[in-house]
């Protein structure tokens, strides 16, 4: 409905999760599947820096896909990213082509993957274009749908794994009306970004920021306008013209 700078060239940072969580849902099997972290994963995951949001998942516990795209999604776990591309595709860089590869199915012709959760590095970069047409894909599956649209979620501790309290990182979800999912994205400096699913009145919107000046009012003005200027015209009114 509106486009600014849509295919401009940008880090995505944790956005790149959405990709990361539909292949998960497409390759990984059964939600309930257990996977267990073995060394060559906890490999990995001891690369991340000291800094890095991670959902606190150690070698030899073991968690089901479910539990870990909670851990991805609500607080942007990178060690979570990796598990699920190691259990996915064997290994990170296999999983990497593995993205770019459903990158171009979907003809996101401005999109490039490097890693799975989507820390800075070289070629890896998106677009807003690309990021609503990949939020509309995710927003159809509903597992994604109800998990990025989940404000906290309690993991039990047991003998396979430790007790996890997780809070949604997403803000917006939190004050504007209707958010029901997405995910944001931010390099710890002044670059942030955010996809947002939001329904009011039965209309669905995907709305997409990248490093605006202020990313939740700009968010907050490109979904009232969407809901409350832009005029909605059913395909049965259109046909009848």
């Amino acid at each position: 409905l509106y486009e600014h700078n849509g295919s401009m060239h940008l880090p995505m940072m944790s956005t790149t999760k959405l990709m990361t969580g539909l292949l998960a849902t497409q390759y990984g099997g059964n939600l309930d599947r257990k996977i267990t972290i073995n060394d060559a994963i906890a490999n990995d995951i001891n690369q991340l820096s000291a800094d890095s949001s991670v959902m606190g998942a150690k070698k030899g516990e073991t968690y089901t896909l479910r539990e870990l795209l909670y851990g991805l999604m609500l607080p942007s776990g990178n060690d979570a990213a990796l598990v699920i591309a190691d259990a996915i595709s064997g290994s990170v860089p296999k999983f990497v082509d593995l993205m770019n590869q459903r990158a171009q199915e979907l003809s996101l012709r401005d999109t490039h993957y490097s890693n799975p959760h989507g820390l800075l590095a070289d070629g890896h970069y998106s677009s807003a274009h690309d990021l609503a047409v990949l939020g509309k894909v995710v927003m159809a599956v509903p597992a994604l749908h109800q998990i990025t649209g989940s404000k906290e979620y309690h993991i039990p501790g047991n003998n396979e794994h430790a007790e996890h309290f997780f809070n949604n990182s997403d803000q917006f979800m939190y004050w504007y009306p209707g958010v029901d999912g997405g995910k944001i994205g931010w390099d710890a400096g002044a670059n942030f970004v955010q996809v947002i699913s939001c329904t009011r009145n039965n209309h669905h919107l995907i709305g997409v920021t990248l490093h605006t000046i202020d990313w939740w009012t700009d968010m907050r003005d490109l979904m009232n306008w969407g809901f409350n200027s832009f005029t909605w015209l059913s395909p049965r009114e259109i046909n009848a013209n």
